[in-house]
Order: structure tokens, then sequence, then C-alpha cells
């Protein structure tokens, strides 16, 4: 970052960190915290915490979060978040992406389970995608009395009680109609 950028970036920094200490939902609705907070709680090293193993079942598992253990997850959770947010908040501030890295693709690469390496194109890319279709399966959904196709992970769309799971000829899904 530029010497120029970094007093701009701390205080972006700084004023986000402010109001999320105090209320770390902040600019969200409930349901997105919780689904923030709970796919974060994953991410947080736990191995220096002792705890029974049925608790930290019940943390991970149930999200649960009400024993020593998971209340302790909790706490690092809220604090990552806090960080997480107001780093991302700076960062956009500052427009950083444009600013020193213009006219590129933002993308991350992971290794997978199997011998296949994933790609995620960024901002458009999270977790559904109108531009990259094998992310996800369609839903047909109706909106204004007309159906539309949106692309979701199957993982969530399936679990939705009221969508119809269509099956192709190879026993595969082939969409799902949202009732």
């Amino acid at each position: 970052m530029a010497k120029h950028d970094i007093k701009k970036f701390e205080d972006s920094y700084m004023e986000m960190y402010e109001k999320l200490s105090l209320d770390s939902s902040y600019g969200l609705d409930n349901a997105e915290h919780k689904a923030w907070v709970s796919a974060m709680a994953g991410t947080i090293t736990t191995r220096d915490i002792i705890a029974p193993y049925n608790e930290i079942v019940k943390t991970f598992r149930d999200n649960d979060f009400s024993s020593k253990f998971g209340k302790e997850v909790l706490r690092r959770t809220e604090r990552a978040f806090i960080d997480y947010r107001s780093l991302k908040y700076a960062m956009s501030k500052m427009s950083w992406e444009e600013k020193y890295f213009p006219n590129s693709i933002r993308a991350t690469i992971h290794q997978k389970q199997q011998d296949i390496l994933g790609l995620r194109i960024y901002p458009e890319y999270k977790k559904t995608s109108k531009l990259l279709p094998y992310h996800g399966v369609a839903v047909l959904k109706k909106v204004d009395e007309k159906y539309c196709m949106l692309i979701q992970p199957e993982i969530n769309i399936a679990s939705q009680i009221g969508c119809k799971r269509y099956i192709n000829n190879y026993a595969f899904s082939d969409f799902y109609l949202d009732l």
C-alpha cells in the first residue's frame, strides 16, 4: 500500500471497528449476522481450548454456543468477524482492487479433496453466481407472476421446504422448482 493511503486506510478501518465493537451485526439483519457468525466459527483456531467432545460437537454441529467452549468460540468469532468486516470496509473505501490492481480479475484458487483445483471469481461469485452457472443448480422461482432462473448451491436449495427436485435421465439433479 502506498504510504499516502495508510492514514486513510487506518481511519476507515477504525471508523468501522468502533461501530462493530458496539454491535457486530451493524448493517446486517439478524439472519445475515447469524449466518456469517456460524460460517466463521468453523474457521477459528480452537486447539488451545480444552473441552469435552460433546461440547465441541454441540457447538459446531448444532451452532449452540451456550457451553463454556461455545462461548469462547463465539467470543473469538465475533472478534474475527469485526476485524474482517473492518478490513473489508477500509479496502472498499479506498477502492483497493481498482487502485492497486486495475483491470484485474479477483479470484481464489483452492485445492479440493480430489486431484483438482477449484477457482472462485470475485466479486460476482459468492456462493451463487449469474455468470458462472456451474457453481450451482438451476432454481426456477416465480417472481411477479413470471418464472426466473436462479443459480444456487444445491446443498442450500435441497434443504428448503417447498422446493421440488427434478432429476434427469442420468439420475442427476436437473433443476429445482421453488413452489
